[in-house]
Protein backbone atom coordinates (compact mmCIF):
# COMPACT_ATOMS: atom_id res chain seq x y z
CA UNK A 1 0.00 0.00 0.00
CA UNK A 2 2.82 2.25 0.95
CA UNK A 3 4.22 1.55 -2.97
CA UNK A 4 0.28 2.48 -4.30
CA UNK A 5 0.70 5.60 -2.38
CA UNK A 6 3.43 6.87 -4.27
CA UNK A 7 1.77 5.69 -7.73
CA UNK A 8 -1.24 8.51 -6.78
CA UNK A 9 1.82 11.08 -6.06
CA UNK A 10 3.91 10.27 -9.00
CA UNK A 11 0.31 11.21 -11.95
CA UNK A 12 -1.08 13.80 -9.66
CA UNK A 13 2.18 16.07 -8.38
CA UNK A 14 -0.29 19.16 -7.70
CA UNK A 15 -2.80 17.54 -5.61
CA UNK A 16 -3.06 17.83 -1.65
CA UNK A 17 -2.77 14.00 -0.54
CA UNK A 18 -4.56 13.78 2.93
CA UNK A 19 -4.02 10.30 5.15
CA UNK A 20 -7.07 10.63 8.10
CA UNK A 21 -6.90 7.88 11.15
CA UNK A 22 -8.98 6.42 13.80
CA UNK A 23 -8.50 9.28 15.82
CA UNK A 24 -9.15 12.24 13.01
CA UNK A 25 -12.34 10.20 11.81
CA UNK A 26 -13.61 10.27 15.27
CA UNK A 27 -12.68 13.92 15.56
CA UNK A 28 -14.55 15.09 12.54
CA UNK A 29 -17.91 13.78 13.37
CA UNK A 30 -17.83 14.77 16.76
CA UNK A 31 -16.78 18.57 15.60
CA UNK A 32 -19.26 18.36 12.59
CA UNK A 33 -21.79 15.94 12.96
CA UNK A 34 -22.27 15.32 16.03
CA UNK A 35 -25.80 14.17 15.49
CA UNK A 36 -24.50 11.05 13.77
CA UNK A 37 -21.64 10.41 16.68
CA UNK A 38 -23.91 7.86 18.25
CA UNK A 39 -24.61 6.17 15.38
CA UNK A 40 -20.66 6.08 14.91
CA UNK A 41 -19.74 5.19 18.09
CA UNK A 42 -22.17 2.08 18.28
CA UNK A 43 -20.95 0.24 14.83
CA UNK A 44 -19.31 -3.16 16.25
CA UNK A 45 -16.52 -3.18 13.93
CA UNK A 46 -14.17 -0.58 12.20
CA UNK A 47 -14.61 -0.87 8.92
CA UNK A 48 -17.99 0.81 9.34
CA UNK A 49 -16.95 3.65 10.69
CA UNK A 50 -14.03 3.74 7.79
CA UNK A 51 -16.99 3.32 5.26
CA UNK A 52 -19.43 5.93 7.01
CA UNK A 53 -16.62 8.30 7.31
CA UNK A 54 -15.84 9.20 3.90
CA UNK A 55 -19.17 9.92 2.67
CA UNK A 56 -19.18 12.77 5.82
CA UNK A 57 -15.67 13.79 4.41
CA UNK A 58 -16.90 14.02 0.56
CA UNK A 59 -20.01 16.04 1.61
CA UNK A 60 -17.63 18.18 3.80
CA UNK A 61 -14.52 19.42 1.57
CA UNK A 62 -15.33 17.43 -1.75
CA UNK A 63 -12.87 16.26 -3.54
CA UNK A 64 -11.61 12.41 -4.42
CA UNK A 65 -11.57 9.63 -1.63
CA UNK A 66 -9.66 6.43 -2.38
CA UNK A 67 -9.17 3.09 -1.32
CA UNK A 68 -5.40 3.01 -0.12
CA UNK A 69 -5.25 -0.60 -2.36
CA UNK A 70 -5.72 1.52 -5.39
CA UNK A 71 -2.78 1.96 -7.84
CA UNK A 72 -3.06 5.22 -10.11
CA UNK A 73 -1.86 4.24 -13.45
CA UNK A 74 -2.59 8.33 -15.09
CA UNK A 75 -3.58 11.03 -14.27
CA UNK A 76 -6.39 11.89 -12.63
CA UNK A 77 -7.23 15.81 -14.41
CA UNK A 78 -9.51 14.63 -16.96
CA UNK A 79 -11.74 13.09 -14.47
CA UNK A 80 -11.54 16.13 -12.39
CA UNK A 81 -12.59 18.39 -15.48
CA UNK A 82 -15.83 16.21 -15.72
CA UNK A 83 -17.26 18.63 -12.64
CA UNK A 84 -18.48 20.88 -15.41
CA UNK A 85 -20.64 18.30 -16.48
CA UNK A 86 -21.17 16.15 -13.08
CA UNK A 87 -21.23 16.86 -9.23
CA UNK A 88 -20.78 13.35 -8.00
CA UNK A 89 -18.88 10.62 -9.74
CA UNK A 90 -18.84 7.04 -9.17
CA UNK A 91 -17.42 3.62 -11.16
CA UNK A 92 -19.15 0.50 -11.81
CA UNK A 93 -17.88 -2.65 -11.38
CA UNK A 94 -18.82 -5.07 -14.36
CA UNK A 95 -20.46 -4.57 -16.87
CA UNK A 96 -24.57 -4.24 -16.02
CA UNK A 97 -25.96 -7.23 -18.30
CA UNK A 98 -23.39 -9.51 -16.17
CA UNK A 99 -23.19 -7.98 -13.07
CA UNK A 100 -25.61 -6.03 -12.04
CA UNK A 101 -25.53 -7.13 -8.14
CA UNK A 102 -25.65 -5.09 -5.53
CA UNK A 103 -22.75 -4.18 -5.03
CA UNK A 104 -21.50 -2.83 -8.62
CA UNK A 105 -21.58 0.82 -7.36
CA UNK A 106 -18.19 0.56 -4.86
CA UNK A 107 -17.12 2.90 -2.00
CA UNK A 108 -13.71 2.46 -3.19
CA UNK A 109 -13.27 5.93 -5.16
CA UNK A 110 -15.88 8.56 -5.51
CA UNK A 111 -15.26 11.88 -6.40
CA UNK A 112 -17.31 14.64 -5.29
CA UNK A 113 -17.94 18.46 -5.26
CA UNK A 114 -18.71 19.74 -1.60
CA UNK A 115 -22.31 20.03 0.01
CA UNK A 116 -23.95 17.83 -2.75
CA UNK A 117 -27.53 17.14 -1.82
CA UNK A 118 -27.13 13.49 -2.89
CA UNK A 119 -25.12 13.04 0.06
CA UNK A 120 -27.95 13.40 2.17
CA UNK A 121 -29.48 10.23 0.94
CA UNK A 122 -26.48 8.58 1.51
CA UNK A 123 -26.70 9.55 5.57
CA UNK A 124 -30.74 8.90 5.47
CA UNK A 125 -29.40 4.98 4.65
CA UNK A 126 -26.86 5.24 7.04
CA UNK A 127 -29.13 5.93 9.93
CA UNK A 128 -31.84 3.69 8.96
CA UNK A 129 -29.77 0.73 9.04
CA UNK A 130 -28.89 -1.49 11.67
CA UNK A 131 -25.29 -0.69 13.57
CA UNK A 132 -24.32 -4.04 14.65
CA UNK A 133 -24.47 -7.98 13.35
CA UNK A 134 -25.37 -6.82 9.81
CA UNK A 135 -22.39 -7.27 7.28
CA UNK A 136 -20.56 -4.05 6.55
CA UNK A 137 -21.54 -3.38 3.10
CA UNK A 138 -25.21 -3.36 3.90
CA UNK A 139 -24.89 -1.10 6.79
CA UNK A 140 -22.49 1.46 5.40
CA UNK A 141 -20.80 0.20 2.27
CA UNK A 142 -21.65 -0.25 -2.01
CA UNK A 143 -24.85 -1.48 -0.88
CA UNK A 144 -26.06 1.33 0.85
CA UNK A 145 -24.13 3.73 -1.64
CA UNK A 146 -26.16 1.75 -4.19
CA UNK A 147 -29.64 2.31 -2.35
CA UNK A 148 -29.01 5.96 -2.06
CA UNK A 149 -28.27 6.34 -6.04
CA UNK A 150 -31.50 4.37 -7.16
CA UNK A 151 -33.14 6.48 -4.32
CA UNK A 152 -31.98 9.78 -5.99
CA UNK A 153 -32.81 8.66 -9.14
CA UNK A 154 -36.12 7.72 -8.45
CA UNK A 155 -37.13 10.90 -7.36
CA UNK A 156 -35.76 12.51 -10.31
CA UNK A 157 -37.72 10.39 -12.82
CA UNK A 158 -40.96 11.13 -10.31
CA UNK A 159 -40.27 14.70 -10.24
CA UNK A 160 -39.74 14.58 -6.35
CA UNK A 161 -38.58 17.87 -4.99
CA UNK A 162 -36.04 17.66 -2.17
CA UNK A 163 -38.28 20.33 -0.07
CA UNK A 164 -40.79 17.83 -0.18
CA UNK A 165 -38.76 14.70 1.64
CA UNK A 166 -39.91 14.80 5.00
CA UNK A 167 -36.31 12.99 6.54
CA UNK A 168 -34.22 15.03 3.85
CA UNK A 169 -35.46 18.50 5.89
CA UNK A 170 -35.38 16.93 9.13
CA UNK A 171 -31.56 16.29 8.24
CA UNK A 172 -30.97 18.99 6.37
CA UNK A 173 -31.97 21.19 9.64
CA UNK A 174 -29.79 19.99 11.69
CA UNK A 175 -26.93 21.02 9.89
CA UNK A 176 -25.01 24.28 10.76
CA UNK A 177 -25.60 26.80 8.09
CA UNK A 178 -22.52 27.05 6.55
CA UNK A 179 -22.32 22.88 5.77
CA UNK A 180 -25.85 22.80 4.76
CA UNK A 181 -26.48 20.78 1.17
CA UNK A 182 -26.51 23.15 -2.14
CA UNK A 183 -30.26 23.54 -3.34
CA UNK A 184 -30.33 21.99 -6.81
CA UNK A 185 -30.09 18.91 -7.64
CA UNK A 186 -26.65 16.69 -7.82
CA UNK A 187 -25.49 15.69 -11.24
CA UNK A 188 -24.46 12.08 -10.78
CA UNK A 189 -22.56 10.02 -13.35
CA UNK A 190 -21.36 6.46 -12.76
CA UNK A 191 -18.46 5.94 -15.70
CA UNK A 192 -17.82 2.41 -16.92
CA UNK A 193 -15.63 -0.21 -15.39
CA UNK A 194 -12.73 0.50 -17.45
CA UNK A 195 -12.23 3.69 -15.65
CA UNK A 196 -11.54 2.39 -12.02
CA UNK A 197 -12.21 -0.86 -11.64
CA UNK A 198 -10.67 -3.36 -14.70
CA UNK A 199 -10.58 -5.74 -11.87
CA UNK A 200 -13.65 -7.35 -10.61
CA UNK A 201 -13.67 -9.61 -7.35
CA UNK A 202 -16.33 -11.52 -8.61
CA UNK A 203 -15.04 -12.52 -11.91
CA UNK A 204 -12.96 -15.97 -11.21
CA UNK A 205 -10.85 -15.21 -13.87
CA UNK A 206 -9.72 -11.90 -12.80
CA UNK A 207 -8.93 -13.58 -9.22
CA UNK A 208 -6.63 -16.33 -10.12
CA UNK A 209 -4.52 -14.24 -13.00
CA UNK A 210 -4.25 -10.28 -10.81
CA UNK A 211 -5.90 -10.32 -7.57
CA UNK A 212 -4.43 -13.36 -5.77
CA UNK A 213 -0.74 -12.77 -7.21
CA UNK A 214 -0.71 -9.33 -5.01
CA UNK A 215 -3.11 -10.38 -2.43
CA UNK A 216 -1.65 -13.57 -1.81
CA UNK A 217 2.12 -14.37 -3.17
CA UNK A 218 2.81 -9.96 -2.77
CA UNK A 219 3.75 -9.89 -6.45
CA UNK A 220 3.56 -6.50 -7.39
CA UNK A 221 3.68 -5.58 -11.11
CA UNK A 222 6.02 -3.39 -12.61
CA UNK A 223 3.71 0.13 -13.36
CA UNK A 224 4.43 0.14 -17.34
CA UNK A 225 2.92 -3.61 -17.18
CA UNK A 226 -0.31 -2.51 -15.70
CA UNK A 227 -0.80 0.64 -17.94
CA UNK A 228 -0.48 -1.33 -20.63
CA UNK A 229 -2.53 -4.12 -20.04
CA UNK A 230 -5.38 -1.18 -18.59
CA UNK A 231 -4.78 1.35 -21.29
CA UNK A 232 -8.18 3.06 -20.88
CA UNK A 233 -7.87 2.82 -17.02
CA UNK A 234 -6.99 5.69 -14.47
CA UNK A 235 -6.35 3.46 -11.74
CA UNK A 236 -6.45 -0.05 -10.44
CA UNK A 237 -7.94 -1.82 -7.24
CA UNK A 238 -6.51 -5.02 -6.11
CA UNK A 239 -9.41 -5.44 -3.49
CA UNK A 240 -7.30 -6.94 -0.74
CA UNK A 241 -10.16 -6.76 1.42
CA UNK A 242 -8.07 -6.33 4.39
CA UNK A 243 -11.08 -5.32 6.63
Amino acid sequence: MAYWQTTWEKHNPDYKMILWDDTDNRNFIRDNYPWFLEKYDGYDVMIKRADAIRYFYLYHYGGIYVDMDFECIKSFDDIVNMENTYDVIFGRMGEPEKYDHEHNIPNAIMISKPRESFWIFVFYNLLIAPNQYGKPEYCTGPVILKNAVLMYNEMLQLDIKLHNIQWYNEIVNILPENIKPKSQLSRIQILDPEYFYPLNWRDWDHQVSWRHPVTEKNELYDSEKVATIFPKSYAVTYWTHTY
